[in-house]
């Protein structure tokens, strides 16, 4: 099969160029549903005015009740339960205008939305309603988008890509933002983020079609080489299976899965910053700031991951299962249903969070963040039962897919690219152990320096997330493979009881003795950790002094040899 490089020359290629536009697109469209997370904030606080040499307490704009926030943080999510409508509108129209527009209406609400919000709130709530059910549509569709505009070689770097956008669009609509609004006032972050997106959308619908053949200003060369490496070159509508989907175990614990993911994510994007006010009583500016920073890391992983992933995967030594893949054709719906719960979660929590934080006290707070790891937990049992990566049997014969698809051997981050090099128990071990000096140090850094503190929690964020892709490498070498799904989805259950428990017990510890013993009392109980873990744990089974020589000989006798020098192949590119 002929090879991108010997395509079009890479900043030639139309693809990529669309799938950038995506991005962006994604990233526009987190700032229009974010921004009311960091204005709320303004449009409800006192301010401090200072005439001469006299200071004075302004009341606040908009003296809303902790229900009525948290209706209007939760009115946007409300609409993405119609976010399927989004896969059967681009069914019939095409997932480039079924994209576009949805952003660009939700672009002229967000830029009504000072005007909508002095004039009445009921009125502003049924805006941002339509906000949602816009945006949610317009995210239906992405997977139509990509489909189309990507070869099958290219898919999970392209999507995984994407999805970075998204969070990008959280990382930097909260210090972007902030400052906006600590600069000007909060109205002009609504004109300024519905600005810009109606300027993305003009590119977008003068340079983007919804496949490559409908496109005229696409080279030929590389339309030829899309139409020969891409079942999908040109739109077709589907009929779906509705029975079948609805029927579906794998489909519903997806669905369930976004729902749960939702309740954390509708804290770190609408609750986080008035958290941050309530307990912590920063300043907006760096509201924005601390509220950025959770989402950092993701984006790192997600892109170095699906880069190492397509080569890996191209390269024979890697499988990839998405769950959106469990549809094939019909993934858009699937992913639209995902949205809609993801969206009736995003919408509950807010709700759940005015009723139980009514005086915003740390009492309260602890509270929600114990519903949040009762969420957590079930969602990875749930999942864990009934989830799949695999393509359901009604969708396979009409599914298209290379072989170099479904080649199943491995996955491969760069964290077991790191532990290719020094051995997994070491990085998992090295990843925790830093993670934890850091943690402990969390309390100096605070109190000296609040961007040193941020970049702390940037290097946590790099050293936990190479020891949590370590995992399965550590695992794979120490379980049968007919253990290895239980053991591997066993230890992931640890990252559920570790967000289960740790809300909880950190709150109860920073009750009775201060916050700063949270850090201290995690980070010291994950040094001691780490020092049985080096002092009991070699990198397999072969290494290890302690083991049976009967367990030994049966580990290697019927566990398969580990893929050798994957560094090496990877630095050869």
């Amino acid at each position: 099969m002929e090879t991108c490089t010997s395509d079009v020359k890479f900043y030639l290629r139309k693809r990529y160029f669309v799938s950038s536009c995506v991005f962006v697109g994604w990233m526009l469209s987190q700032f229009m549903r974010v921004n009311l997370s960091i204005s709320i904030v303004d449009m409800t606080s006192n301010r401090t005015v200072v005439v001469g040499n006299q200071t004075f307490i302004q009341e606040p704009e908009f003296q809303w009740t902790a229900n009525e926030k948290g209706m209007i943080l939760s009115s946007f999510s409300w609409g993405y339960m119609f976010a399927p409508v989004g896969a059967l509108v681009a069914n019939k129209f095409g997932g480039a205008i079924t994209y576009g527009a949805g952003i660009t209406l939700t672009a002229l609400l967000t830029i009504l939305s000072p005007h909508l919000i002095e004039w009445n709130l009921r009125v502003y709530l049924i805006a941002r309603l339509l906000e949602g059910v816009f945006e949610g549509a317009s995210h239906a569709t992405t997977v139509e988008v990509l489909r189309l505009w990507s070869t099958s070689a290219e898919k999970s770097r392209i999507i995984a890509g994407v999805s970075a956008g998204g969070l990008f669009g959280v990382l930097l609509c909260f210090p972007i933002c902030g400052s906006i609004v600590y600069y000007f006032n909060w109205r002009a972050v609504f004109y300024v983020t519905g600005g810009v997106t109606l300027i993305w959308s003009i590119f977008w619908f003068c340079l983007v079609r919804n496949c490559p053949s409908e496109d005229k200003l696409m080279l030929l060369q590389e339309k030829r080489y899309l139409k020969h490496t891409n079942q999908h070159y040109s739109r077709e509508k589907v009929s779906y299976p509705w029975k079948k989907i609805l029927r579906s175990k794998p489909c519903w614990a997806y669905v369930n899965d976004r729902f749960v993911e939702s309740w954390s994510t509708s804290f770190l994007k609408y609750c986080l910053p008035l958290y941050i006010k309530d307990i912590h009583d920063v300043n907006i500016k760096d509201i924005g700031l601390l509220s950025g920073i959770p989402h950092f890391c993701g984006i790192a992983g997600i892109i170095v991951a699906s880069i190492l992933a397509d080569y890996l995967r191209n390269s024979g030594l890697l499988s990839i299962s998405n769950v959106i893949d469990i549809g094939g054709p019909y993934s858009g719906l699937i992913h639209g249903l995902g949205y809609s719960s993801f969206g009736l979660g995003l919408s509950l929590n807010p709700v759940v969070m005015g009723l139980v934080i009514s005086e915003h006290s740390v009492e309260q707070w602890s509270i929600y963040f114990l519903l949040l790891s009762v969420f957590n937990l079930w969602g990875g049992v749930v999942f864990l039962k009934y989830g799949s990566g695999e393509i359901e049997p009604w969708a396979v014969s009409t599914s298209h897919e290379t072989n170099c698809e479904q080649q199943k051997e491995k996955d491969i981050t760069m964290g077991s690219l790191i532990a290719n090099r020094i051995g997994a128990v070491e990085t998992f071990g090295a990843g925790v152990a830093f993670t934890a000096l850091l943690t402990i140090a969390s309390p100096l850094l605070l109190s000296w320096n609040l961007v040193v503190y941020a970049i702390a929690r940037i290097f946590e964020g790099v050293f936990e997330g190479f020891a949590a892709s370590t995992a399965v490498e550590v695992l794979r070498l120490w379980s049968t493979p007919s253990e290895q799904g239980r053991i591997v989805g066993g230890t992931a259950s640890g990252y559920m009881t570790g967000s289960m428990l740790g809300f909880p017990v950190s709150g109860t510890i920073a009750y009775y003795f201060g916050w700063k013993s949270v850090f201290h009392i995690t980070g010291g109980m994950s040094l001691i950790w780490c020092i049985l873990w080096f002092s009991l744990i070699r990198n397999h089974p072969g290494e290890d002094h302690f083991i049976t020589l009967r367990e030994q000989k049966y580990l290697q006798k019927v566990n398969q040899p580990a893929v050798k020098n994957v560094m090496f192949q990877f630095l050869k590119i």
